[in-house]
């Protein structure tokens, strides 16, 4: 029988899939999920406005849980396994003799306007559009050598200013009227809620238009996602899934640095905070030190999920992971939906009202439920739902839907 090229370009089917890679992706999307929540329901130009929110014992703690376990943690996780799902791609293309840089560009664009609808409909703090962004950076530099990109990477990730070049161009912005930053903190908590529960489309929109801006403002964030999709794309070209017990064995040593690291820079960091408050230069150190510890975190959790799944401990707890992990796409801008509903006017309009604590209830809830769901789904289905869609505007060929066999859809 003679395969085409589009039988060459089919996705994997779940059978083929690698559950310790989709176990990695249901833990970083309830990381981020519990990080987010917190911005669906306040404004990040006005954390003294919300002040309320960490008020009280058990407020307190969540605040503190977040802050040390939490964020910038999850982000590193799931940016890193974009990457590692794009040299799995470029892989499996090039072993079958098949690689196409318009299958890219067309997976990049349409994962693109997943996102703008994103920002656009439901939340300002999108991510796919820097993905979609980021995967055209990572074709470009598919036939540059691994350790060149390596390089390339770190020196994304360490250039220390960053800063500078964010206050010219948000001069450069301003000077042609643009005023994103003013606009928002010209906002009261007042203000912020009336647009979230009370305001036009066209209000909200605006709002979330701002609010993205800012959160791209974080001089940290963006070098920190390259980094991390970089060095997934590399870990996914040198299919280090496939051989996890000599992987584990070869990191274990890093990981031992880790443990010792991490704690110590944010003990260091903590005591000698006041260098940072006081100098631009020491507050730039102090950013990249704090990158640097994330980015370590990050792979310590990483490397401790792949060290229990390895010798089968907790495996009831993690397996369950891998549902939401097989439906990534899905479950990200399902989140953003069920902060659209509990905090948006048209709902709930729970914006601004609840603590951390309630903030973490619901966080555990939704992301159960969100679980459950995709339990039941996979049960029945070859894809999620937004997975099949990005696939079928992707491949060329009509794709299976349903695990029933049903005959007039091709495998």
């Amino acid at each position: 029988m003679t395969t085409t090229a589009s039988d060459q370009l089919r996705p994997n089917i779940p059978a083929k899939r690698i559950a310790l890679l989709d176990i990695f992706r249901g833990f970083a999307l309830f990381g981020i999920f519990f990080v987010n929540i917190r911005f669906m329901t306040s404004s990040v130009l006005h954390p003294g406005e919300f002040a309320f929110m960490t008020e009280g014992g058990y407020n307190g703690f969540i605040d503190g849980l977040l802050t040390y376990f939490f964020n910038g943690k999850f982000f590193p996780i799931f940016s890193f396994l974009f990457g590692v799902g794009f040299g799995m791609q470029i892989n499996k293309m090039e072993e079958k003799g098949a690689f196409s840089n318009f299958f890219f560009v067309k997976r990049y664009f349409f994962l693109m306007l997943f996102g703008v609808f994103q920002l656009v409909v439901l939340w300002g703090g999108d991510v796919l559009i820097l993905y979609a962004l980021s995967g055209f950076l990572v074709l470009a530099l598919r036939k540059v050598p691994v350790k060149y990109i390596m390089i390339l990477a770190c020196v994304i990730l360490l250039f220390p200013y960053y800063g500078h070049i964010l206050n010219k161009v948000s001069l450069l912005f301003e000077t042609m009227g643009m005023r994103p930053l003013h606009e928002l903190k010209d906002l009261c908590y007042a203000d912020i809620v009336a647009i979230n529960t009370e305001g036009s489309f066209m209000d909200n929109l605006r709002f979330r238009l701002y609010e993205y801006t800012v959160y791209y403002r974080n001089v940290e964030y963006v070098p920190t996602l390259i980094f991390m999709i970089l060095g997934g794309y590399i870990a996914g070209r040198f299919k280090f899934y496939s051989k996890i017990h000599n992987t584990l064995n070869q990191l274990t040593p890093v990981a031992i640095v880790s443990m010792v690291m991490v704690p110590v820079l944010r003990v260091v960091m903590n005591h000698y905070q006041y260098l940072a408050d006081d100098s631009f230069k020491w507050f730039m150190v102090f950013a990249k030190l704090n990158v640097v510890a994330n980015v370590a975190q990050a792979f310590l959790y990483l490397y401790i999920i792949s060290f229990l799944y390895e010798k089968s401990i907790l495996i009831k707890l993690l397996e369950p992971l891998a549902f939401a992990g097989r439906m990534s796409l899905t479950n990200y801008i399902m989140q953003s939906v069920v902060g659209f509903v509990l905090f948006n006017g048209v709902f709930f309009s729970l914006y601004g009202k609840l603590s951390l604590a309630w903030l973490a209830v619901i966080t555990v809830a939704s992301y159960a439920s969100l679980v459950w769901g995709s339990k039941i789904w996979m049960d029945n289905f070859r894809f999620g739902p937004l997975e099949y869609i990005w696939r079928q505007l992707t491949y060329k060929a009509s794709l299976k839907f349903f695990k029933n066999g049903n005959t007039n859809q091709n495998n």
